[in-house]
């Protein structure tokens, strides 16, 4: 049987190929204009394909030519040290990822949590800078860079955005919004301080899994031996009764503080799940 192709058919590919030629065109020209040399670039700037293609504008910014071939084929002649660029690249923005995520996953957390005076105003200031834009503050950071003696440093370079940006701490203080109170409450039960709480139960949950099956504190029905769910709990889906060989009635060792200890004492049967009173009463392990 032969398909039909409609006249709308027709024009809607005709349409997506406008489009697609509109988003591939300007990478081949990119490529085309890297291998052209600096000499045809204005005397043949029309043809598709270069007269003369090389690769000397690559072997120039990796550093492979010297200062007399690189002036012949149209640079300065300045050699380029194409390795520490990049190994520059790399640190600065592995640390600033690193240090801002983590600062800006506590400072989330605790506007998500924590109650404390003015919380919610100094959450509202950080909303408003959310609406200047970072053309503004720069200008203001040299200023502040310069003062400090930081000019063409590394520190001058990160110190503007290392720790912290509206838009990580708004971000983050929502999804931390969407964990359930009662994973944290467990924890807490079980000894956890606010810290733990966080390191320990909220940082994993929030990075990037997107199973709930893969949470610290969750029901887990054929994980372990043990199972991961006490009696209480057995009326959740996936959740099965504390098996034998846990013992219940023993308590957390207490602490200094007068709190269970945590994490709490594991199974004497297979040693792989935490067993304690206060996880048999209707809390999932970790």
């Amino acid at each position: 049987m032969t398909r039909r192709y409609s006249p709308g058919r027709v024009l809607a590919w005709l349409v997506l190929l406008a489009f697609l030629a509109l988003t591939i065109v300007p990478f081949y020209w990119m490529i085309r204009t890297a291998i052209t040399p600096a000499a045809d670039i204005y005397t043949d700037s029309t043809s598709i394909v270069p007269a003369h293609p090389t690769m000397i504008n690559f072997w120039r910014v990796l550093g492979l030519v010297d200062a007399r071939t690189a002036r012949a084929a149209g640079g300065s002649g300045a050699q380029i040290n194409f390795v520490r660029y990049t190994l520059n690249s790399i640190v600065y923005s592995a640390l600033i990822a690193g240090v801002q995520t983590f600062c800006c996953a506590m400072a989330g957390y605790a506007f998500a949590r924590l109650r404390f005076p003015g919380r919610d105003l100094v959450f509202g200031i950080i909303i408003a800078a959310l609406m200047v834009p970072p053309i503004f503050t720069l200008l203001p950071n040299f200023t502040l860079v310069k003062s400090l003696g930081a000019i063409d440093t590394f520190f001058g370079m990160v110190a503007p955005s290392l720790l912290m940006t509206p838009f990580a701490v708004f971000f983050l203080r929502q999804f931390f919004l969407s964990i359930p109170r009662e994973v944290e409450e467990a924890a807490i039960i079980d000894g956890a301080g606010r810290w733990g709480v966080f390191w320990r139960v909220v940082a994993p949950m929030s990075a990037g899994r997107s199973s709930p099956s893969r949470s610290p504190l969750r029901c887990g029905r054929g994980r372990t031996s043990c199972g991961r769910c006490s009696s209480a709990a057995g009326s959740r889906p996936g959740c099965s009764p504390w098996p034998s060989g846990c013992s219940t009635s023993s308590p957390p060792t207490p602490s200094r503080t007068g709190r269970g200890s945590w994490p709490p004492p594991r199974c004497p049967s297979c040693r792989s799940s935490p067993c304690s009173s206060s996880w048999a009463s209707g809390l999932c392990s970790p």
